[in-house]
């Protein structure tokens, strides 16, 4: 039996195993969603002031069941597999249940490691040897089996695509879960888009409405799901982008014209360490319009600063890369000045502009990490 690994560029459905299961076996395989429809809760008016609109709402995606955003993506891509599974033992006669494989030490990691154990399939998670303990000993409290391999990411990586080649070889499937790259991913995050939309109603006065959505941006995942999310809006906002300059891989293929390898990661922002985004991304930017995606930078002392504030304000813990976002939304003017810089098709307006920021969320924070960034960047 081939393996049934999923890569960035082969659908697992396509390549692997036929159609998807249908009816009562899909069913009867796999809840259909994983994820929870998370509070869409409003700032501060301070916030809104400061920032020159209406209102600001905070899509709080921390409170996730793994703790971010990724488990939409991650949970629709593990639920088409194991009901393509499902459907393909039905059909040729009894196989191996799939096992979940991540090579991601952070929230994909821990995305996939939850999901796995709702849907009840074994899941590996390969990380790098700087991998906090704190976060290996959560991965084996969903049940995941954890694999330090390597010094970095790119090396943990290739020992989880080398067991994925070695289990199809051998005749076991294995489902090898990206970051950020896969079409199931973007579809899951998509449901970002619908759910702000469909929440933002009860929240918007007579003459308001959603202008802007803010999020960070780091392999461009959950971008490219909002993006998809909005295409079949009736009103498109803009889409704000925010990394940090030590991460911005997203800036860089902007300027490029295409994806491209940034020289180095500096940031502490981790999950935005990405040194190259996904082409789908840029796709998915051009399709939109590029005049309504905006690219912020923030440096990293920025970004802690947010995370402090929010911290204050909503009682919330959140890691940089979460801390960008916010600290686009903080800076005042700056999402504003930026959208008329590049000369973009929506204006931001004190009377009737919402900003919505995806509070994404993160695991990989902690108050000792906190009062440490505290003391380095004197906040």
């Amino acid at each position: 039996m081939v393996g049934l690994t999923v890569s960035p560029d082969s659908s697992f459905l396509d390549a692997s195993a036929g159609a998807p299961a249908s009816g009562a076996t899909a069913a009867a395989a796999a809840p259909k969603q994983l994820h929870v429809c998370t509070p869409l809760v409003p700032a501060p008016d301070a916030v809104a002031k400061a920032l020159g609109v209406s209102k600001v709402l905070y899509k709080l995606d921390n409170l996730q069941p793994s703790g971010s955003f990724k488990i939409r993506g991650i949970g629709r891509m593990l639920t088409n597999a194991l009901a393509a599974a499902t459907t393909r033992s039905s059909t040729v006669g009894p196989r191996p249940t799939p096992e979940a494989v991540s090579s991601s030490g952070g929230n994909a990691g821990l995305a996939t490691a939850h999901v796995a154990q709702s849907l009840g399939i074994p899941c590996r998670v390969f990380t790098p040897s700087s991998t906090p303990a704190s976060t290996v000993a959560r991965l084996r409290s969903f049940g995941a089996t954890v694999v330090v391999s390597g010094a970095i990411w790119d090396e943990a990586n290739a020992e989880a695509l080398a067991y994925c080649e070695a289990q199809r070889l051998a005749g076991f499937p294995t489902v090898m879960v990206h970051p950020f790259d896969h079409p199931d991913l973007w579809a899951g995050h998509a449901s970002l888009s619908t759910e702000i939309f469909d929440q933002a109603q009860t929240l918007l006065g007579p003459n308001e409405r959603v202008d802007a959505i803010v999020c960070a941006v780091g392999g461009g995942g959950m971008l490219t799901g909002i993006l998809e999310g909005l295409r079949d809006m009736p009103h498109q906002p803009a889409v704000v982008a925010v990394e940090t300059n030590g991460a911005a891989s997203f800036s860089a293929a902007i300027k490029a014209g295409q994806p491209t390898n940034i020289p180095s990661i500096t940031s502490i922002a981790k999950s935005l360490g990405m040194s190259k985004v996904a082409d789908a991304v840029m796709a998915a930017r051009a399709a939109y319009g590029a005049g309504k995606v905006v690219d912020i930078t923030v440096n990293d002392r920025e970004a802690v600063k947010a995370v402090i504030s929010f911290l204050d304000q909503e009682r919330y813990l959140v890691e940089p890369a979460c801390g960008a976002a916010l600290a686009a939304v903080y800076e005042p003017g700056l999402i504003a000045e930026r959208l008329r810089e590049l000369g973009g098709e929506v204006e931001l307006t004190r009377d009737a502009s919402v900003v919505v920021v995806v509070v994404c969320g993160g695991s990989n924070v902690t108050f000792d990490a906190i009062t440490k960034w505290k003391n380095e960047f004197d906040l």
